[in-house]
């Protein structure tokens, strides 16, 4: 159902604050005129481009033909005190007592009689044009300013215009966020500074639930349904965590390669048989009465004195780890890192395996954190290593260990849900224990 409007002597200008001019507008519906003898009220809404502006009331009683849907409004000092030149546009608002007109054949019976209808106040509003509005044109008199006009609204209007104003750029601004920059290159190194002084004990931080390897499965879909918080699993070589009720994979944990191990300088070149070693055989032994290590089996067996149940000491697998030299230690923090409640930081080196322990917080707030240098003169890691590590409550952080021995935290995140990396907070607990390869 399309309804229209129209400018019926097509007049849709008027020069501004002249008083005396009217526009003619005729109504129809589907093509033809509306009726508007059940019309109650009819107002003539008016806006321009910033919006709604004003309305005008037509006067009943000049609807003296309403079966032709005739309007005239006035462009009376009402209108004029409301508007200044400028573009507008209207619309034609028609409120009826009833939808059923006379002459029409709604509410009537077969024989032609009409239905009795019950008085209620229901009203309906007839809204011209049903698509775009028709516009009309204030244009400027000699006496009107030059340049741009304000439109004119009420102090209350201006208020909640300016309110709303303020709301919308309130959110937008709070939800502005930019793409996610790229990860930077490392800089250079700096020259490790002088150790600053032993900041305030922090808070002690709510006890994490921590995390507890439960075993290994071969795919996800092996995975249990569900879990405790902390419940871990590896899978092939990933690690995946039960975190706010969903697997989280965690990555990788196994370490490099190691080099292989020292050989036991041991053989054994006969075989024991019933109760007898054949001549030849040699064995490097402690012996209860003679410690030579070149002494052979062959002299115990020609008195009988030794068969498969006797039971030697064989030292050269101590005599192995003693040269391997172990030694230990401890390691200063890099500032703004300090060892977390004074705990210090220590070092154990047996052979080429370096492990080091301890507990670190920064002194201020940082998204990644140079923890400590490891001295050349205790070793130097044969390559890049990463570890996984728990910090505060159910955070997790990846710990670092350059080529050059420097140690640092980097991508430290809450595990709440999200993939974001945080800020490291002054007395977040940051602990770590790990073996690396140097030479």
């Amino acid at each position: 159902m399309s309804k229209e409007l129209y400018f019926t002597d097509g007049n849709n200008e008027v020069k501004y604050l002249d008083t005396t001019a009217s526009f003619n507008l005729a109504i129809t519906q589907d093509g033809s005129a509306f009726d508007l003898t059940n019309a109650t009220a009819i107002d003539v809404k008016v806006a321009n481009d910033t919006g709604y502006v004003f309305d005008k009331s037509i006067d009943m009683t000049t609807i003296t033909q309403p079966l032709a849907g005739s309007i005239t409004m006035p462009v009376d000092a009402e209108v004029m005190n409301a508007l200044v030149p400028d573009d507008y546009t209207i619309e034609v608002w028609v409120t009826l007592s009833s939808l059923i007109t006379p002459g029409s054949q709604e509410g009537l019976t077969d024989d032609g009689s009409t239905t009795a209808t019950t008085t209620d106040s229901t009203t309906y509003n007839a809204i011209f044009p049903s698509d775009d509005p028709q516009g009309f044109s204030i244009t400027d008199n000699v006496m009107s300013d030059s340049g741009d006009v304000i439109p004119v609204m009420s102090l209350d209007e201006f208020q909640q215009e300016f309110n709303q104003l303020k709301t919308d750029l309130t959110n937008q601004v709070s939800t502005l966020q930019g793409p996610a920059g790229k990860d930077g290159e490392n800089g250079k190194d700096g020259a490790t500074g002088p150790q600053g002084p032993q900041g305030i004990q922090g808070p002690k931080g709510d006890t994490g639930q921590g995390l507890e390897i439960k075993g290994k499965v071969d795919t996800t879909s092996q995975l249990p349904a569900t879990a405790s918080e902390g419940d871990g699993y590896l899978v092939a070589e990933e690690l995946y965590i039960w975190t706010d009720n969903v697997w989280k994979d965690c990555g990788q944990i196994r370490g490099p390669a190691g080099k292989d191990g020292a050989t036991v300088d041991e053989t054994v070149a006969g075989v024991l048989s019933s109760g007898d070693v054949v001549a030849g055989s040699t064995y490097s032994a402690d012996r209860a009465a003679d410690k030579t290590a070149a002494n052979s089996y062959a002299d115990k067996a020609a008195t009988g004195a030794m068969n498969q149940s006797n039971t030697y000491t064989d030292n050269t697998i101590e005599s192995k780890l003693k040269a391997l030299n172990p030694v230990s230690g401890t390691i200063v923090p890099i500032a703004p890192a300090q060892n977390y409640n004074g705990r210090p930081t220590i070092y154990s080196r047996m052979g080429n395996l370096l492990t080091i322990s301890g507990a670190m917080t920064p002194t201020t707030a940082t998204n990644t954190l140079d923890l400590f240098q490891i001295p050349s003169t205790v070793g130097v890691p044969v390559s890049e290593f990463e570890f996984l590590c728990q910090g505060s409550s159910t955070a997790v952080w990846t710990l670092t260990v350059a080529t050059n021995g420097r140690v640092n935290c980097t991508r430290y995140r809450l595990n709440s849900g999200n993939d974001d990396f945080i800020n490291i907070q002054p007395g977040t607990w940051l602990t770590f224990a790990f073996t690396i390869l140097v030479n």
